[in-house]
Parts: C-alpha cells; structure tokens; sequence
C-alpha cells in the first residue's frame, strides 16, 4: 500500500513538475499569465520544477530510494506551497491553489510512511 501511495505521489511530481519545468524552459506563452514574462526568476522556477522532477525520477527508477527521497523532497513542497500562501500577493493565481492541492498528497504520503 504505502509503495503505490509513494509511485502515485512521485508519478504526480513527474507529471505536474516535469511539464511545467519543460514549458518554462522552452518559455511557453501560455505560462506568461501565472509565471509572468520571460525573466531571470522565470529560468530559475525552471531549473527548480525540473530538479523536483529528477529527484522524483531517480526515486520511481531506484526502488530502494523511494522513501528516502519522499521524506526529504516532500517536506520541502510543503513548506513551499504553505509560503506561497504568504508571499505571493495575487492570490487568485492558481499555482497556489494547485500547489497546495498536491501537498494534501504529499503530506498523507509523507505521514503513512511512519504509520505503515
């Protein structure tokens, strides 16, 4: 159970990282009303989504970092989207919502690893 919950939570991180990763660095136009114009800091949440994807990556591909890799990454997407809450002035952009969405995943996935 607790290692389809693991594979879902890192598939969700492959997914969702991975294309917004792939979109910003190819600078997409469609991201231009969430992610702003083309900018320094706009690379930066690229270079960021794809590390996300890669730790998630590695995880799905060595079966024996699975966990290891969740206990430390989902914590910090945790943090991030709580902070998002507090310093992103526009709070009708979506990437707050949809971000603190997946960490109600990643903190039940991240929780059931001490209750399995």
């Amino acid at each position: 159970m607790i290692e389809t919950l693991l594979l879902v939570s890192h598939g969700v991180n492959i997914v969702f990282a991975g294309s917004l990763g792939i979109l910003l660095l190819v600078k997409h136009p469609s991201l231009e009303k969430n992610f702003g114009w083309d900018s320094p800091s706009r690379q930066m949440f690229a270079s960021i989504y794809l590390t996300i994807t890669i730790a998630s990556l590695t995880a799905v591909l060595f079966r024996t970092f699975l966990a290891d890799i969740a206990l430390i990454l989902f914590p910090i997407q945790i943090v991030y989207a709580l902070l998002c809450i507090f310093t992103v002035q526009q709070k009708r952009n979506p990437m707050i919502w949809i971000h603190l969405a997946l960490s109600v995943l990643f903190g039940f996935t991240f929780f059931s690893l001490f209750n399995f």
